[in-house]
């Protein structure tokens, strides 16, 4: 028979945890333990368990950290509410609840707070209540994710949340919900991720939907951002799902995600699903035309094809941009995508294909890396990318100080030897390619993976 429960227990003199079956099974050691992780998966663990469970754990005077979380497939049952009395946890400091529903009306000394996958019941408190709490809360590090829309529908009826020791926070909720906390705190952390869930809805150009998810009309977006003075970088990270936008300084990280399930409907059509695609990735643009100080870009991207249009405002947004790295694990769609766009001559009637212009009087460095095998004729296509960008580069007044290529080198059979061993042929990048390239940038280097 399965467990219901998985314990792991960490006692203050070891280093490797005890594992057990049931919270009960702790109570030898209760006086050791400072760190206890429960994980439900069966619907016998019932809400008397539950209670007793937490009989036990306020027994335990050095507990500093507890999280509980129902393994995805588990069916508990449906009150499952951690009830959090600070007298009674005096040595605790983080607390971590997973498809667990929280009670409380103070956060005592609680540091770090996790709360994901709101269950399915009636809310323990009201959204005015949770800011209550944070307001006067000790909180330097704060997670809500999935755990808005469901647990909190009133509306806040008092002043902006200050959360003076924050220095983390990670909101994941659909856009109406992070925008609606967000509004309500006085101010962003230095780390910062904001990520909005927008289900299987089809994206039009006409919104920005990273914007979506930042309070509006009062308060611009542009003072989130306003946090970055002077040589920031950003990773646009796209992957089948979520398109991820990660700007930071050494002190300073805001990370925006969109997630969409649209690909995974039966109905969708592949091009809906790459024009929606492609509107987020424009959004992005749009957020990195509010960043002044951008330096450094880095694209990882997947074998979704993102339109040209898309790639025009990501550029138009990075005009002082000085280094491009381009990571591509698809089949090349990423990487000739953004050369294209740089190798494109200016079009004056389309504001946003004003940017290569721009973009060749400032950029320095270009870094390709294709890190998974790929065929010879698709390499050859991103080198003919890579050689057009170049040129058009050198030729707009921006010569090129450095192109570093990182090709995933393929060795394909070629018969045999007179011995009857077999041979391959190496594909990769050949001398005369550097050639070519070094008429148009100042170094060239070429590494093989």
């Amino acid at each position: 028979m399965i467990p219901t429960t998985k314990v792991t227990a960490f006692l203050n003199p070891a280093k490797d945890p005890l594992i057990f079956n049931t919270v009960l099974e702790v109570l030898p050691h209760a006086a050791q333990i400072t760190e206890l992780q429960v994980e439900i998966n069966g619907f016998q663990f019932t809400h008397q368990s539950f209670q007793d469970s937490l009989k036990v754990i306020m027994g335990m005077p050095n507990l500093r950290s507890v999280a509980f979380a129902i393994l995805s497939g588990g069916l508990p049952h449906p009150n499952l509410i951690f009830e959090f009395l600070p007298e009674r946890f005096p040595a605790l400091i983080e607390l971590s609840l997973d498809g667990i529903g929280l009670k409380c009306t103070s956060l005592g000394r609680l540091q770090e707070l996790e709360l994901r996958n709101f269950p399915e019941q009636s809310a323990t408190m009201t959204f005015n209540g949770l800011l209550d709490l944070l307001g006067g809360s000790q909180l330097t590090k704060l997670t809500l994710n999935n755990y808005l829309s469901v647990a909190f529908s009133d509306q806040p009826t008092r002043k902006p949340t200050k959360m003076s020791k924050l220095k983390e926070l990670y909101v994941r909720d659909t856009p109406k919900q992070t925008s609606r906390l967000l509004h309500e705190l006085q101010r962003l952390p230095t780390k910062t991720t904001i990520c909005g869930l927008y289900g299987s809805a089809v994206i039009e150009w006409t919104s920005n939907v990273f914007l979506d998810m930042l309070p509006s009309s009062n308060r611009r977006p542009d003072l989130y951002l306003s946090m970055f003075t002077k040589g920031m970088e950003a990773n646009l990270e796209l992957s089948e799902d979520t398109v991820r936008l990660d700007c930071h300084e050494p002190k300073v990280q805001l990370t925006l995600e969109v997630n969409s399930t649209l690909r995974q409907h039966p109905e969708t059509d592949p091009a809906v699903y790459e024009a929606s695609y492609s509107a987020v990735v424009a959004a992005a643009g749009g957020i990195l035309g509010l960043v002044p100080a951008l330096v450094t870009l880095k694209c990882t991207g997947t074998s979704i094809r993102v339109h040209h249009r898309a790639w025009g405002y990501v550029f138009n947004g990075a005009k002082g941009l000085q280094n491009l790295t381009i990571v591509d694990e698809g089949h090349g769609h990423i990487t000739r995508g953004l050369l294209e766009v740089i190798a494109s001559p200016p079009r004056s009637d389309q504001e946003v294909l004003k940017a290569p212009r721009a973009l060749c009087l400032y950029l320095k460095k270009l870094h390709v890396v294709t890190p998974v095998p790929i065929q010879d004729a698709v390499l050859e296509d991103i080198l003919e990318a890579v050689l057009k960008a170049v040129k058009n580069c050198a030729s707009s007044g921006g010569r090129l100080k450095k192109l570093v290529l990182e090709v995933q080198v393929q060795y394909i059979a070629n018969g045999r030897d007179r011995y009857g061993q077999p041979t391959y042929d190496e594909v990769g990048v050949s001398k005369g390619w550097e050639d070519k390239l070094l008429v148009h940038v100042d170094t060239v280097q070429i590494k093989d993976l």
